[in-house]
């Protein structure tokens, strides 16, 4: 039997995500149902107030998530994603394409 005291959290994280798509009403898709008119398009943004990965600081840091979801995730359709990861604040800009 595994205890609490067996396992180590890898992250520990509070803050805020901000959601929208293409789908009407509360995203069907991130519970395993078909999108909305067959696919989904969608951005989701991140703020981490306070927080550690992998004991690295990455309090006050902010990143957005663009998907595109062709079709049901659980019946094998593969999301495309895209992500884009701003330096820290004062640390000046990180702008350009996608990588």
């Amino acid at each position: 039997m595994t205890t609490q005291a067996d396992t180590k959290k890898t992250y520990v994280l509070d803050g805020t995500l901000l959601e929208a798509c293409s789908c009407g009403g509360p995203c069907p898709c991130w519970v395993g149902d078909d999108p909305d008119g067959g696919r989904c398009d969608s951005v989701n943004a991140y703020h981490i107030d306070r927080g550690r990965v992998g004991g690295v600081d990455v309090s006050n840091l902010s990143f957005v998530q663009v998907n595109q979801i062709p079709g049901n995730v659980l019946a094998g359709c593969e999301s495309r994603v895209r992500r884009k990861v701003p330096a820290r604040p004062g640390a000046g800009p990180r702008c350009g394409s996608w990588r």
